[in-house]
């Protein structure tokens, strides 16, 4: 992949001492200036903004007035070491937006040179303007620099970075400081290869790296040239470390991707990754700490209609550590609607590639809390490049790496309406270990687990237009090969309900492989389902081409499967209700999915879970479903008497028996709401809270 050059006069640009104790000038700029000798006061403002750029020392600042400005900028101290900041006055004054236009139109667009039209260097700011007709990116970052409230449209580059282009790694001086995107409009921009909207190489060596991109909208950005496959259209962002000490970090928040396109090959020998964003560790060494984080608790990102030809339609994170490397990818409260990729994960794709780590690694990556709605993943299911997915496509691959070095989990997201044309509506799951990689027998152990817990698939499709789809809730496929290779797909705490498919199970179809490897032993596989809702779907609730045998298990526990039209279990799985926990009865579940306080699957999960992340009273045991063993859990109705009302004899009950604690007279297990050995206040605010309520 191309790389744009780093800045290597970066240090003789920043070698002259600068003195804190000097006073810091504030230099003036105007359409209607002159740069003469003098210019710079308020009074007599220069006429080009590099001029008075040129003027000032580390620390000072440039104040650039309303207008049009030809010119392609270098923002850098004319002396001293540091940064200096260079904004537009009508930001500082209110802060709007744009008053201020660098456009490179004839000065360095791509008919005349090709160049950005600003750089921006270490520690230096720039905030306020419109910038457009770049030849080579609006915006160059080189360091810890912030860019900040500004409109950067319809830039181009044959490189990477349409918009802006950020580059930490040499050009960072100190380990304290980040480099900020912030709040800028981004659209229109193009690249001929990754990242139209934005680019960051975030690679640390020697200084650790801090990037946070946060408030920003990138909209109709396009990337890709048709001569190779390529990542991010929105955003592509590359960590790396070079050594163990390093530390590379990029925090991306309350941003919107909006209608960005991510081109494949145009002969489709090489595919595109995340319409939306693209996000990958390891960028080249990988070898220290490197974490991206997608979002957060209340400050997550929408995205929204971005398109990637290949996988990953709104987001596609990859993670690439090396062995002794601790990395970490999470992708938190976000909001991905109608977002299509053409084989893969419509809505997001999560990859996790790890040989020859040893336990001395770490290696995450987790999607939660994530509302996946109305995404597409195409492709017909006899074509191999086809993963499906229309929420997610999650893979994991595990080559000579023992347990529990990589961890894949996706948990607490919603996957509602989505489409996809191969294999798994909501979501297509691929977990693959081999302990002989190379095929020449230098076998170790592999271990390659993906935990899907507490998620909502309700009403998601797999429908093929030309060939049948499978998993309409999702597909899940697990492949060991050799036998000191374990494959693992553990399910639990799901609601799949409503989910539409064309052949197989129509909730959760399942798939598995058991290979020898060069060696002769075979593989060995583990899907697991429990604790979860499985109803109404087409076909059979739980199904698949898996065919149980010594080296592949199945197991379905504490479940309840009902309604399903094909039945609610595929033969050869061998589960049934009264077996291992599992019920086949209407879990009367509301609009929203979640069981009501009658529900019968209420207090219905495995007894050996322990019931303290569900709220009190919680009946001492946890529910089926998505909510479940979580602080949304349903409460357990307080019926002390059992009568199926709560009303004033539950309290006489409570009053009868106050202060007793376990092994006195008048202790009642039942009047223990929340099974401390005594009866208390506590329980009897329980009980009051739902008064008058019954159930049937």
């Amino acid at each position: 992949m191309m790389r744009k050059p780093l800045a290597a006069a970066v240090a003789a640009l920043l070698v002259a001492s600068f003195d804190p104790a000097g006073a810091a000038t504030t230099y003036f700029v105007a359409t209607t200036g002159t740069d003469v000798g003098s210019c710079g006061t308020s009074a007599s403002p220069c006429r080009t903004i590099q001029v008075a750029i040129d003027k000032t020392a580390a620390g000072d600042s440039v104040l650039v007035r309303a207008g049009t400005y030809h010119e392609c900028i270098v923002v850098v101290p004319g002396s001293g070491a540091g940064g200096i900041d260079v904004q537009t006055e009508p930001f500082s004054n209110n802060g709007t937006v744009g008053g201020v236009l660098l456009d490179a139109a004839g000065v360095c667009d791509a008919a005349t040179g090709a160049g950005p039209v600003v750089i921006v260097y270490d520690s230096s700011s720039f905030k306020g303007f419109a910038i457009k007709n770049g030849g080579d990116s609006g915006v160059w970052g080189l360091g810890a620099v912030t860019i900040a409230s500004n409109q950067i449209t319809d830039n181009e580059t044959a490189s990477v970075g349409g918009g802006i282009y950020l580059a930490m790694g040499g050009n960072v001086s100190d380990s304290a400081k980040k480099a900020q995107i912030t709040s800028n409009t981004i659209r229109d921009n193009v690249s001929g290869l990754d990242g139209a909207g934005i680019f960051v190489d975030a690679a640390a060596s020697g200084v650790e790296s801090h990037v946070e991109i946060t408030g920003n909208t990138l909209s109709t950005n396009a990337a890709g040239d048709g001569s190779v496959g390529v990542f991010g259209a929105g955003l592509t962002v590359f960590t790396d470390t070079a050594s163990a000490d390093d530390v590379s970090t990029v925090v991306i928040t309350k941003n919107v991707l909006d209608g960005n396109t991510a081109a494949a090959d145009a002969t489709g020998a090489s595919l595109a990754y995340g319409g939306g964003i693209f996000a990958a560790t390891g960028g080249a060494t990988g070898a220290g700490t490197e974490t991206i984080t997608i979002g957060g608790t209340g400050v997550g990102n929408t995205l929204r209609n971005n398109v990637a030809e290949g996988y990953g339609g709104g987001i596609s994170a990859n993670l690439q550590p090396a062995s002794g490397g601790t990395h970490a990818i999470e992708l938190i409260d976000n909001g991905l609607s109608a977002n299509t990729a053409s084989f893969g994960g419509g809505g997001a794709h999560l990859f996790a590639t790890a040989l020859d780590l040893d336990v001395a690694t770490s290696a995450t990556i987790e999607a939660r809390a994530n509302a996946f709605s109305g995404n597409h993943a195409q492709g017909a299911a006899d074509d191999p490049a086809a993963t499906g997915g229309g929420g997610l496509y999650a893979e994991s691959y595990a080559y000579r790496t023992p347990a529990g070095v990589v961890v894949m989990d996706v948990s607490g997201n919603t996957f509602e309406g989505n489409d996809a044309e191969s294999f798994g509506g909501g979501a297509s799951l691929l977990a693959l270990a081999n302990d002989d990689p190379f095929a020449d027998g230098a076998t170790l152990p592999a271990d390659a687990t993906i935990r899907f817990a507490n998620n909502l698939l309700a009403s998601n499709k797999a429908l093929g237009t030309t060939v049948p789809a499978s998993g309409g809730g999702a597909h899940v496929l697990a492949i060991a090969v050799g036998d000191q290779a374990a494959a693992t797909i553990d399910q639990s705490f799901l609601t799949v309900i409503a989910n539409q498919t064309d052949a197989g199970a129509g909730g959760l179809d399942w798939d598995a492989t058991s290979a020898p490897d060069s060696l002769g032993g075979a593989g060995h596989v583990s899907i697991a389902l429990s604790n979860s809702i499985v109803q109404g779907n087409e076909g059979f609730g739980v199904g698949g081409a898996i065919q149980p045998s010594g080296t592949v298990q199945t197991s379905i526990r504490y479940t309840d499967a009902f309604g399903n039209v094909a039945g609610d279990y595929e033969g050869q799985l061998g589960a049934a209700p009264g077996s291992n926990g599992n019920i086949s009865i209407d879990a009367e579940l509301d609009a929203l999915h979640v069981p009501p306080l009658c529900s019968p699957t209420i207090d219905m999960g495995d007894p050996a879970i322990d019931p303290a992340n569900e709220p009190l009273p919680n009946g001492d045991r946890v529910n089926l479903g998505h909510l479940a063993n979580s602080v949304g859990a349903t409460r357990t109705f307080p019926d002390v008497t059992g009568d199926g009302l709560v009303d004033g004899i539950d309290v006489m009950a409570i009053a009868v028996a106050f202060a007793q604690s376990t092994g006195d007279p008048r202790y009642f297990a039942a009047g223990d709401r929340d099974f401390n050995g005594q009866i208390d206040g506590a329980d009897l605010a329980f009980v009051t809270a739902f008064y008058a309520l019954s159930c049937p």
